[in-house]
């Protein structure tokens, strides 16, 4: 039903020989605009679904459906269910639009068909200093952009000319320049709460990031899987330089114990960056 209706629909089911399950899934949540999840006799008991459950529940874009008469998961009860438990295939079916409206709300409507009314987006966003990663993409400068960052990443930066750098542009660090400003920020929540644009800078960041600290060699990895799957409805995200990553610093704690906005989620407390496979 729902790629005759225009979308593209991934299943836990496809796994390609040789890799693991769990990578897998993981690669695929991280792409995924709206997570649906079919409770049956089977799923209840399956702790693989709960995960991938919690995951769309935590994102604010997970879709529960029931397909058959049975109790759903209690962590899961607050979040109203699709009744498709007597549906036949029909398209027409009043539950079977219904469901198709719920995806719509976090995805938009499929063949270009309008919604009734506008949607609002939902917004939220070490083990051997292994950082998480968060994916950052540049947008088309506009008049708004008040500061352009360096993008292209530098071999040639080493720590000493980075310090040199967080000092002569005014950032803040809590060891390098206690007394930097920072940038004001210009931050707008878009395509459904996952990806956060800074018209003053003119990127466009994931609201949140992996949820595990990783190597230099698995961030860029996980940078391709956000390509691959298309996050956000882009194919062009890549790892920041260190010019850009230390622009999130804040001159001051704003989000928990990080100096960052609070329009980001608090999970990813350093991140790797382009430049020499260093991070902030």
């Amino acid at each position: 039903m729902l790629e005759q209706q225009g979308w593209s629909v991934w299943w836990d089911r496809k796994i390609p020989p040789g890799r693991s399950f769990d990578e897998v899934i993981e690669e695929a949540l991280v792409g995924a605009r709206c997570v649906i999840v079919l409770w049956s006799k089977e799923s209840v008991k399956s702790d693989w679904v709960k995960e991938e459950a919690s995951e769309g529940a935590r994102r604010k874009i997970l879709v529960p459906v029931l397909i058959e008469d049975v109790g759903i998961p209690l962590g899961f009860r607050r979040i109203q269910a699709a009744q498709l438990i007597d549906w036949q295939g029909d398209v027409a079916d009043p539950n079977a639009g219904q469901f198709i409206d719920s995806i719509s709300a976090f995805i938009g409507y499929p063949q270009g068909e309008k919604p009734e009314s506008d949607s609002k987006p939902a917004v939220g966003k070490q083990e051997e200093r292994k950082p998480w990663q968060r994916g950052a993409k540049e947008e088309s400068y506009s008049p708004r952009t008040k500061r352009p960052l360096r993008s292209q990443p530098r071999e040639d930066l080493t720590e000493d000319k980075a310090q040199i750098m967080v000092k002569k542009k005014g950032y803040f660090d809590t060891k390098v320049n206690t007394s930097g400003a920072g940038i004001t920020h210009e931050y707008e929540i878009r395509v459904d709460g996952m990806v956060v644009h800074d018209h003053a800078t003119g990127l466009m960041w994931q609201q949140s990031g992996s949820e595990k600290a990783m190597s230099y060699k698995k961030a860029k990895a996980y940078i391709e899987a956000l390509n691959r799957q298309q996050f956000a409805g882009f194919n062009d995200w890549r790892l920041p330089t260190i010019e850009e990553a230390i622009s999130l610093r804040e001159p001051g704690k704003k989000s928990g114990d990080l100096y960052i906005d609070p329009v980001f989620d608090q999970k990813q407390i350093c991140i790797w960056t382009s430049d020499r496979k260093t991070f902030f």
